[in-house]
């Protein structure tokens, strides 16, 4: 009888590759033991993940999720379902389970005419967003977070933004960048390049690779020194 091989094999936790996620000890004790459907669980992990990296150190903006922004998370998808549809089939199950166990708060809004469910975590936090959303409208959340719509914006956005025109064929480089970087560490690697007056993606992607490799430096470092400027460059 043949060994046989696993298909995946994990080489090992890096914690210079992604900021830690803040899981409430609570999941582990009271949540997980009771959940049946691996794609809920899925869900509700990358919610944590999210909810984490997109945290303010203030502690003062309001943060949820949003099926559309799960849905253009092909790897999410991929890792759930057996294709594309089934994997956007498991998530809509996996949120309505997910509200229906009360670990997710979903709130429908309506911003500007266009009307979407914002998903919170049922902790304190989420729990004063759905009832400032019912008492004053989502624009207090809004405006609490200092957002227009989204927590960050998007990578197309702050490419276009910030380099030029988007060519179709870089749209899946930056596909990858969006689901392998936290948005903070995107959006700093983009205002780093403005700064230095140097418009191209490699030099983004270059500055997002060594924070992964070596950590993402606390606080921002002097984007004016030679030694940063000779760091990025080819």
């Amino acid at each position: 009888m043949g060994t046989s091989r696993a298909s995946y094999e994990f080489e090992g936790f890096d914690d210079r590759k992604a900021p830690p996620v803040k899981i409430p000890g609570q999941f582990f004790s009271e949540v997980l033991p009771r959940l049946k459907d691996l794609a809920e669980v899925k869900l509700i992990l990358e919610v944590f993940k999210r909810l984490s990296y997109d945290e303010e150190p203030a502690g003062g903006a309001y943060r949820y999720v949003t099926e559309s922004e799960l849905r253009q998370d092909r790897k999410f998808l991929a890792g759930i379902g057996k294709s594309s549809r089934d994997g956007e089939r498991k998530l809509a199950q996996a949120l309505k389970m997910a509200s229906v166990h009360g670990i997710l708060l979903p709130v429908p809004v309506e911003i500007n005419g266009r009307k979407e469910t914002w998903y919170f975590l049922n902790d304190d936090k989420g729990r004063r967003a759905k009832e400032m959303i019912a008492e004053e409208g989502p624009e207090a959340v809004l405006s609490r977070a200092g957002q227009e719509q989204s927590v960050h914006k998007n990578i197309f956005e702050l490419y276009e933004e910030n380099i030029g025109l988007l060519q179709p064929l870089l749209a899946e480089e930056l596909k990858e960048a969006a689901e392998e970087y936290p948005p903070g560490w995107i959006e700093d690697a983009f205002r780093i390049a403005a700064e230095n007056n140097i418009r191209r993606w490699s030099y983004v992607r270059a500055i997002l690779e060594r924070w992964r490799l070596e950590g993402k430096e606390e606080p921002p470092v002097d984007t004016d020194s030679v030694e940063f400027r000779k760091r990025y460059r080819r």
